[in-house]
C-alpha cells in the first residue's frame, strides 16, 4: 500500500464502521471509548458483538493478513469462535510459508498456547492444541 486507503467493514453490523490504513501500520485496537489508556482505532461498545471475519479479505501488498498486530477491550462472548477461526487461520498461513525451518513451525504450536493464554474469554490449551493439530500439515 503506497497511500492511505479507507475500508468498510462489517463488524457489527452491515458497512457498520470505516477504518483508515495506512501505510506501514499493521496494529489495530477495537473496544469502546474509556477514560484509560489510548482511544481505539476502531470504536465498538463493550458488550456488541463482532463479526471477525470482517477482516478475511484484508491483506498486506506481501498477502499476508492484516492487521498483524489486533488488540479488543470488550466482552464480545463469540470470542471463543472467532479465536478458532484465528488460530485454524494462523496454522494454514504458517502451512503455506515454503521456507520455514521445523523447529519455527514447532514454535507454532507455543504461539497457539500463548493466543489461548490471553484470550479474554478461557479457552482450554487442550482445545487450542486440537484447533492446531487439525490444520498443521507438518
Amino acid at each position: 500500500m503506497v497511500s492511505s486507503e479507507a475500508v468498510t467493514l462489517s463488524l457489527t453490523g452491515d458497512a457498520s464502521h470505516t477504518i483508515v490504513r495506512e501505510p506501514g501500520v499493521g496494529s489495530l485496537t477495537i473496544g469502546p471509548p474509556t477514560a484509560r489508556g489510548p482511544r481505539p482505532d476502531v470504536i465498538v461498545g463493550a458488550d456488541d458483538a463482532i463479526d471477525w471475519s470482517a477482516f478475511d479479505p484484508l491483506t498486506v501488498p506481501a498477502g499476508y493478513p492484516w492487521p498483524r498486530s489486533l488488540r479488543y477491550r470488550g466482552n464480545d462472548t463469540g470470542l471463543p469462535a472467532d479465536f478458532e477461526k484465528a488460530i485454524r487461520a494462523f496454522v494454514r498461513a504458517i502451512n503455506a510459508l515454503p521456507a520455514i525451518e521445523t523447529s519455527e513451525r514447532e514454535d507454532a504450536a507455543e504461539a497457539v498456547r500463548q493466543l489461548a493464554a490471553a484470550a479474554p474469554t478461557a479457552i482450554a490449551p487442550d482445545l487450542a492444541q486440537s484447533w492446531f493439530d487439525a490444520e498443521r500439515d507438518f
